[in-house]
């Protein structure tokens, strides 16, 4: 999904999207979903050290950022 809200459809596994990617700009929350930083409104943190993301345009469903990941996004974000 675009900044305005238009949908694309990639014909493309998110691990070969994301390798096309700048990972200043764009981070693997989950296995279901790629974020561009500026995206997000803001990340409040879950129990068990998951992180729920809210972006504009809003999303359909929670974007969660697995534990595993959790980390990873923490510092991806304190970079940007």
């Amino acid at each position: 999904m675009t900044a305005i809200g238009n949908v694309h459809v990639v014909n493309l596994p998110l691990n070969k999207l994301e390798e096309q990617l700048d990972p200043g700009q764009f981070f693997r929350v989950n296995r279901q979903m790629i974020l561009n930083i500026d995206a997000i409104d803001c990340a409040v943190p879950l129990f068990k050290g998951r992180i729920k993301v809210k972006v504009h345009p809003p999303f359909k469903s929670d974007i969660i950022v697995s534990e595993a990941r959790a980390a990873s996004f923490r510092l991806w974000l304190e970079a940007a």
